[in-house]
């Protein structure tokens, strides 16, 4: 167990960040490889465009449900042992679907790997919070965001390769074999991790690692205040983080009459404009405010103004529009960090930091369902701009929950424990 645990050698503590980022991103590359194949699956006609859809939705469902069930479990169990057991789940279900010769399998298949993906974030914040102390717990949390845009894009790359060389079938191969290779080499290298680390101090290992599920039931914990207070913000965020992500192409070639390949650029490179959000909040919240929620509102309010602009002056310019659109998700990136990895640290005295992450994951991807079911209906019938005008709004009720929630002391049940420096 890393409980009672301290990682001080600073040699260590990189390894674990190091294997951990490898982890994450190497899982982005048994994720994103079913959509980067989807198009060879559907013109080769293995699969149609309905059972394809229904594949994708199928994932994430079991991947937000996952990370909920799994949160609860990586603060009960062995947090390792449950991101070794992702791994080699998640290899085994993209070994299955390059193998199937029928595409009824793959529905299971790929429904089974997206739970084995949920079981990776919140043991990994686990650990963070268990064998990390101060900023370097903070700046491994926040760096570790660059391991899903890495590992995005270089999985689009990776299938587009082997589909080029071998056909769809490799782009699962591949995956499954570097996942494979990665759970390998964290069974090994964890131990050494773990044996380097040194017992806490009597009084810091009671006052902050020790669980307190007994005295505040679960039940209790996400029906109190601060919870639901920042279950809102979160819900919102995951509606603007994928939400708009996901519907980018589609809005840039009905508004501009350009063509979806370039518009699909625009997507591709996106993230690499975005990923200095983290970065942005975390400097933000360090240097100035020192309140995760109050940071959040402050970025919900930058979200909220390029959505005003995107809605008034997007349409009049092709540079304008792409962006406020890379202001937008430059922003909704630092909230993500802000709520689903740095506040979840909070709860690390009650035992609840996996919990936590979990539950505020889970959160994220039902605001991101809501969001891509919702902004197809919207701009169907009545247009992007009253899709817009729909994520305008979100945003600023958003910003005011921050403010209030700020107010109210989020993480108050924590906060005596816990600085907002920490």
């Amino acid at each position: 167990m890393t409980q009672g645990k301290i990682l001080n050698n600073r040699r260590m503590a990189l390894l674990l960040f190091f294997l951990c980022w490898a982890i994450y991103f190497t899982s982005y590359l048994g994720k994103r490889n079913f959509s980067a194949a989807m198009a060879e699956l559907i013109s080769t006609g293995f699969l149609d465009k309905t059972l394809a859809g229904f594949i994708n939705t199928i994932f994430f469902l079991c991947y937000g449900a996952g990370q909920f069930i799994n949160g609860i479990l990586a603060d009960r169990l062995s947090p390792s042992r449950l991101i070794f057991a992702g791994l080699v789940l998640s290899a085994s279900t993209n070994l299955g679907m390059g193998l199937t010769n029928t595409p009824y399998p793959m529905p299971f298949l790929w429904a089974v790997n997206g739970y084995a993906l949920s079981m990776l974030w919140a043991p990994i914040l686990r650990l963070f919070s268990d064998l990390l102390e101060g900023e370097r717990k903070v700046n491994f949390t926040v760096n570790l965001a660059t391991s899903m845009a890495a590992g995005g894009l270089c999985s689009y790359l990776l299938s587009a390769l082997m589909i080029y060389i071998s056909g769809w079938r490799w782009a699962f191969f591949a995956a499954a074999i570097l996942l494979f290779l990665t759970a390998a080499v964290w069974l090994w290298m964890f131990p050494l991790i773990l044996a380097s680390a040194c017992d806490r101090k009597a009084a810091d290992t009671v006052k902050e690692h020790t669980p307190s599920n007994s005295s505040i039931p679960l039940p209790t914990l996400l029906l109190s205040f601060s919870v639901i207070m920042i279950a809102i913000p979160v819900i919102v965020q995951g509606m603007l983080r994928d939400g708009v992500s996901s519907w980018v192409p589609t809005y840039i070639t009905e508004s501009f009459s350009i063509l979806p390949t370039f518009s699909v650029l625009v997507s591709t490179l996106l993230p690499f404009v975005t990923l200095s959000g983290p970065y942005l909040a975390y400097f933000i919240n360090r240097k100035y405010l020192h309140n995760e929620t109050a940071t959040s509102s402050l970025l919900f309010l930058i979200a909220s103004l390029s959505l005003g602009c995107l809605s008034l002056f997007g349409k009049n310019s092709l540079f304008g529009c792409i962006l406020f659109l890379c202001i937008i998700t430059t922003a909704i990136e630092g909230v993500n960090v802000m709520t689903v990895s740095l506040i979840p640290l909070k709860y690390g005295h009650l035992g609840r930091t996996a919990t936590m992450s979990g539950f505020f994951n889970f959160l994220t991807y039902v605001g991101a369902a809501l969001s891509t079911f919702g902004t197809g209906i919207i701009a169907q019938h009545t247009g992007w701009q009253a899709v817009i005008l729909t994520w305008f709004f979100f945003s600023c009720l958003a910003e005011v929950v921050c403010l209030l929630a700020k107010r109210g002391a989020p993480c108050k049940i924590t906060e005596e424990q816990t600085s907002p420096n920490e």
